[in-house]
Order: structure tokens, then sequence, then C-alpha cells
């Protein structure tokens, strides 16, 4: 069952804009311990040199805690279903070191990337922002405008659509994970970009034990039912090496898919973490293969009719393999 609550027990603190402001000390005490009772289990795990925790908490923040991450993030949105108090964090205990994925990094990354896309960042400058720029029910309405609509109809469509949320309205972000240094004696890594590689042998060698495992959903929303958006993080460690697989899959009905991928690979001793960053994107014409494909997925949308062919663009992890690649960077990040 899907429970609100103020904010997860990390992110609680003092501040104008949380829930906990104005209460007595007792009072405080109280609705900390009764949001904490609420949530799920923070799982850890120790061992080669590790401390790996996780939490999958079905939690969403409640409307005072969406007011102070949009009040920080200066924003005037946010997905409708944030997991605030989900959360996967690996650290290397000899060196500080900690890799760590929430939703509240996640969305501040969103935010600061649809800032830096507005002055020509990646965000803005891949080759279908444009189809992003607007849900396609406000297409419609603009067309519906441009052919004799009175004019204050067709200004207040062009506003909807114009209108800067802060971030963008598709949620996509460039977050691929927090890096840490918990000793403050460790000076930052110096990360080697455009080497490493993952060792897919390794992770598919299935005699090897799973000692802990993750699968955490950071965020999700129905992009006012036009299509989805979603971040997950899923953690698997094992006795010679660990893999974080760090997804977004945003779909735009009768537009595009996009899925991007962040991978991050550590084999044991090796003093280093391998990180991967892969965007793969199909036009929804394209995935529908016939003509008549997308005109029966077209009026499916309008009227709720379900078919087979919509309800695949929804399994990512089917997609994930079958969208072309856009693009592929690696790098490497020493411990």
């Amino acid at each position: 069952m899907i429970q609100a609550v103020a904010v997860g027990a990390d992110r609680v603190g003092v501040n104008p804009c949380h829930s906990y402001f104005g209460m007595s000390p007792s009072e405080e005490a109280g609705a900390r311990t009764a949001a904490a009772s609420r949530l799920a289990p923070l799982n850890f795990y120790q061992g080669h040199g590790w401390e790996v925790t996780s939490r999958a908490d079905t939690t969403i923040l409640d409307a005072g805690a969406m007011d102070c991450w949009s009040a920080e993030f200066a924003v005037t949105a946010l997905p409708e279903i944030i997991c605030g108090a989900s959360v996967v964090t690996l650290r290397h205990v000899a060196t500080g070191t900690a890799f760590h994925y929430d939703a509240h990094d996640a969305l501040a990354a969103a935010a600061k990337g649809w800032t830096q896309a507005k002055t020509g960042g990646h965000l803005g400058a891949d080759k279908f922002q444009s189809e992003f720029a607007a849900i396609p029910a406000w297409q419609r309405k603009r067309e519906a405008a441009q052919q004799g609509r009175h004019a204050d109809a067709a200004a207040d469509d062009e506003a909807m659509v114009t209108h800067d949320q802060g971030i963008e309205w598709t949620y996509r972000t460039p977050f691929s994970g927090t890096i840490r240094r918990t000793l403050s004696s460790r000076p930052p890594p110096a990360i080697v970009e455009g080497k490493g590689e993952i060792d897919w042998d390794l992770l598919r060698d299935q005699s090897q034990p799973i000692l802990a495992f993750g699968s955490v959903d950071l965020f999700e929303d129905e992009l006012a039912d036009s299509g989805r958006s979603k971040l997950q993080v899923k953690m698997r460690f094992m006795p010679t090496c660990w893999f974080v697989l760090l997804r977004q899959f945003v779909r735009v009905d009768r537009v595009r898919v996009w899925i991007r991928d962040v991978r991050h690979f550590h084999r044991h001793n090796s003093g280093v973490v391998v990180e991967e960053v892969t965007e793969r994107t199909m036009t929804i014409a394209d995935m529908s293969g016939k003509a008549e494909d997308l005109a029966a997925a077209n009026r499916a949308a309008e009227t709720g009719e379900r078919l087979p062919t919509l309800r695949t663009y929804n399994n990512i992890d089917e997609l994930a393999n079958t969208v072309p690649v856009l693009s592929r960077n690696v790098r490497t990040i020493p411990l």
C-alpha cells in the first residue's frame, strides 16, 4: 500500500518548508518516529570491502515535501510519484568513496540539466528535443486554434505549451548517480574519460551467488496521460564484483520512446568503477512498423482501447535491447 509521509528520514532537517517546522521537540520526535515506522526497512550488507545499503519503499512524498523540493530545485512541476525514501548506496570502506542513487539527486540533476539545455546544453541539443517540446494533446489544441478558434483560446494554448516549469516536462535527467567522498582527507577522483569496459562474461556467470540485491523505483509520471516517465535503479553484489543499472524510460504517446541506461561495474580489488552511459531512441512510427498499426495505435490512444502493440511500449526490458543506440560513453572512476 502506498502511503504519504513528509520525507525519507535521511532528508529530514530543520527547514521552514518541511512538515516538521514549527513543532515542539517532543512533537517533532514523535512525528519522525511515526514517519520512520511507515518506511520499508533499510537493507544492509557488508563484505569484500564494501558497505551496501538499499531501501525499496513505496511511500510517496506528501504535498509539503513536494513543495519543499520544488522550492529547492526552483521548479513548478515534479513527477506525480516520487519515492523519496528509496535509495541505493555502495560505499568503499577503505577509501570512503560512495555511489549513491536516490530521487532527490536525480530530480536536482533534471532541473539543472534543463537550465543548461536552454543555453545549449545536452538535453536541448539532441535531435529529437523538438518532439518533446509539447504534449501531443496541446499540439492538437494549437492546430485547432490555427484553424479559426478564438484568438484568446489560441493564446492560452500557446502559453500552456511554452510555459517554463524549470524542468523538462518528461523529467528526463542526466543523473548518473552521486559520487561522494565520505573521508574528508580524500581528494576528488581523477576520472578517466573514454576508457573502461564492463566484464559481461563475469556478470553472466550464474555460478556466483548474489550476496545483495536491490530493485528500487525512484520516480514515475504518466505525463498528463500522454505517456510515461520512470526512473529505476537495480543493483546486485556478488563475490567477485558488483553491478548497478540506473534506467530512465520515457514514452511520449504517438511520438517517441527514449531510454537512458547508466551502468556501474566494479571488479573487487580492481581499484576502479567503470561507468557506461547509453541513450536509445525510436519513433512510435518506426516501432509500429506498418502504417495501419500506427493508425490503430492512434485510435486506441483516443478511445482508450487496449492493443497488444501499445502494451509492448511499456515493457522496458524488452524495448531496451531493440531500440537503436543514439550515443554511448564510458569512463573509469578510481576509488
